[in-house]
């Protein structure tokens, strides 16, 4: 049971450590080859910290610091995951909807305030369908071209066509 807890604490540790991290480098899709680089490091460090328990002869503990290089390893990939869901989160919005069997998704790109919409006529096909400014505000976002207007409230495109469209959240 002593054993039990003693590894719980170097995880909850190493979580704690690796989300800090992460969150404040609040990864970008583009740099996920990065983590042929972190990984290696995590074990690394952890390896050490073992090699140098074991010459001060605390071989108990090295044990520990030996399992969790792969354990930790392991987490340190979910929380990559989850960071580089936040980075888009926090950077996108995007919705989708069908007309006609065709698929429509509008990307909105939150630092600019810009908006496009993409038509989607086959699998692996697509093209640009619109491309404008958002304005926020009351709960609803107004997307505008130089001729066009489209209003979203609820998870719900009013103005694209004469109905109202369902919109999924993606």
């Amino acid at each position: 049971m002593k054993n039990l807890l003693k590894i719980i604490f170097l995880l909850i540790i190493d979580f704690i450590l690796i989300w800090i991290w992460f969150y404040f480098e609040d990864p970008d899709p583009s740099i996920s080859i990065a983590l042929i680089i972190i990984i290696p490091i995590i074990i690394i460090i952890n390896l050490l910290i073992a090699g140098i328990l074991w010459v001060l002869k605390k071989k108990s503990i090295s044990r520990y610091f030996i399992i969790n290089s792969f354990v930790s390893s392991i987490i340190a990939y979910f929380l990559w995951s989850l960071a580089i869901d936040r980075h888009q989160d926090r950077i996108y919005e995007t919705y989708s909807f069908y007309i006609n069997n065709k698929k429509y998704q509008i990307n909105i790109y939150k630092p600019d305030n810009t908006f496009s919409i993409n038509e989607f006529l086959n699998p692996g096909s697509s093209w640009s369908y619109q491309d404008g400014i958002v304005e926020r505000g009351n709960e609803k976002i107004i997307l505008r071209t130089d001729s066009t207007e489209y209003v979203i409230i609820n998870d719900t495109i009013i103005g694209f066509t004469k109905e109202k469209i369902k919109l999924k959240k993606e």
